[in-house]
């Protein structure tokens, strides 16, 4: 179980994306503090956004989705990416 947030943290999500470039990263957040670490992915996702995320999400065209459609809104991601 992961017990720290990545979207705390922009310097390691930033150490990731340098050591292994933005082509196919992803990353998942659900309120406006994991805006940061979203930035800097390729492929960013809102679940079950809080209202402020929402709202930026949808003005930078970001995924959205929500329980009912993760599972297949991930695997259609991940089928794109291979």
């Amino acid at each position: 179980m992961l017990k720290n947030s990545l979207a705390g943290d922009k310097q390691v999500v930033s150490s990731l994306v340098l050591k292994y470039g933005k082509k196919n990263s992803i990353a998942i957040g659900d309120s406006e503090n994991d805006i940061g670490m979203l930035q800097q992915v390729e492929s960013p996702i809102c679940l079950n956004p809080t209202k402020n995320l929402l709202q930026y999400a949808l003005d930078k065209n970001w995924k959205v989705i929500n329980d009912t459609n993760a599972l297949s809104e991930l695997n259609t991601l991940l089928k794109s990416i291979k």
